[in-house]
């Protein structure tokens, strides 16, 4: 699912959150993005 991104950004890791995603446990209930920049992984877990 391709959600529009609130904030452009270049660098933004939007292209490849899923495959990031991809490497996270399916146990885990809570992400926490300390350095988050536009959040694409944070919005794109959201998301699932």
């Amino acid at each position: 699912m391709r959600i529009p991104h609130p904030i452009p950004y270049q660098g933004s890791k939007r292209g490849i959150a899923e495959a990031i995603l991809a490497y996270f446990p399916q146990h885990v209930t809570r992400l926490i993005e300390p350095f988050a920049g536009s959040a694409a992984v944070t919005l794109a877990a959201a998301c699932l």
